[in-house]
C-alpha cells in the first residue's frame, strides 16, 4: 500500500515538472536583425533621405542642365526616371561607368565624380523612381491659381447659353471640392455604379452612362421584338419593353426640342 502510494506521487511530481516546463517561456535567443524599410510599391530598399539630399545636390550641379533639375529630362538630356539603365541601377553601378565614361556618341561628356558622389546620385535617382511609383503618396496641389476674370469671361461665351451660376450650377462649387470640379467639367462622362452578377459571384463596377443606358436600351428592344415573335402565348408584357423603347427614343428627341428656346433666349438677351 505504502509503496503504491509512493509510486503515484513521484508519477504526479513528475507529470506536475513535465507541464511546468512545458509552460515556461523559451529563453531569450538573438535579437532578430532589424528590418530595413521596403517600399511597398517597388522591391528595392528605400535609399536613405541624406543620401537622396547629398545626390540632388551633385545631379543638379552636374546633370540638371541636361536631364533637367529633377530628372524628367531636358532639351537635350533623356527622361531618368524611366530609363532602363537607372531602373536596374544598384548603387552606382549601371550609371556610374556612363557617369564617369560619358558617352560621346550621343553628345554626353565624362563626368569626373568619386564613388561616393555617384553613388549619392543612384539614391537620388532611386528616390525619384519610387516618388514616381508611389501614387498613393502624390498630392494634390493647390489648382485654384487661374484668373477670375479670365474665367468668367470664358464662362459666358462657352458655357452660359446652357449653363448658369444661378440656375443649374448654383452650389456646385459647395458641393465637391476643387480637384472634384476640375474632373467633371474636363472628364464630364458620369458614370454609375452598377450590380454585375458572374455565376455566384455578385461585384460592383463603374459603367460609363452612355454604355448603361445603350445597354438597357437594346436589352428593351430585344424584349420588345422577342414578345412579338412569341406565338401561343401571351405577348401583353410586350407592351412594356416597346413603352421603354418608345420612352427613351422620344426623350432623345425632345432634349434638342426643348434645348432650343433657352439658348434663343439666352442670345436673346445678351445682344439687348
Amino acid at each position: 500500500m505504502f509503496g503504491t502510494s509512493l509510486h503515484r506521487a513521484v508519477l504526479l511530481v513528475a507529470v506536475s515538472v513535465t507541464f511546468l516546463d512545458a509552460q515556461a517561456p523559451p529563453p531569450p535567443g538573438p535579437a532578430p536583425a532589424p528590418q530595413r524599410r521596403r517600399n511597398f510599391l517597388i522591391s528595392r530598399d528605400v535609399p536613405d533621405p541624406a543620401a537622396v539630399d547629398r545626390g540632388k545636390k551633385t545631379f543638379v550641379a552636374h546633370c540638371g542642365f541636361c536631364h533637367g533639375s529633377n530628372a524628367n529630362g531636358g532639351e537635350a538630356g533623356p527622361d531618368l526616371i524611366r530609363s532602363a539603365l537607372a531602373l536596374n541601377d544598384e548603387g552606382g553601378d549601371k550609371i556610374g561607368p556612363v557617369i564617369l565614361n560619358g558617352r560621346p556618341e550621343k553628345g554626353m561628356p565624362p563626368i569626373h565624380l568619386t564613388t561616393d558622389q555617384i553613388k549619392d546620385v543612384a539614391a537620388f535617382l532611386r528616390g525619384r523612381q519610387q516618388a514616381a511609383i508611389d501614387r498613393g503618396a502624390y498630392k494634390i496641389q493647390n489648382i485654384v491659381t487661374g484668373d477670375v476674370s479670365q474665367g468668367h469671361a470664358y464662362f459666358t461665351a462657352h458655357c452660359a447659353s446652357c449653363h448658369s451660376p444661378t440656375g443649374d450650377l448654383a452650389g456646385v462649387a459647395g458641393k465637391y471640392d476643387e480637384a472634384a470640379l476640375q474632373s467633371r467639367f474636363l472628364y464630364p462622362q458620369s458614370r454609375i455604379l452598377t450590380l454585375l452578377p458572374i455565376f455566384v459571384f455578385i461585384q460592383l463596377i463603374e459603367v460609363p452612362a452612355a454604355v448603361f443606358l445603350g445597354l438597357w436600351f437594346v436589352l428593351q428592344l430585344f424584349g420588345g421584338v422577342g414578345a412579338l415573335m412569341t406565338t401561343g402565348r401571351d405577348t401583353a408584357g410586350g407592351i412594356a419593353f416597346w413603352a421603354h423603347v418608345a420612352g427613351f427614343a422620344a426623350g432623345a428627341l425632345l432634349i434638342k426640342v426643348f434645348s432650343r428656346p433657352e439658348r434663343a433666349a439666352v442670345e436673346w438677351w445678351n445682344d439687348r
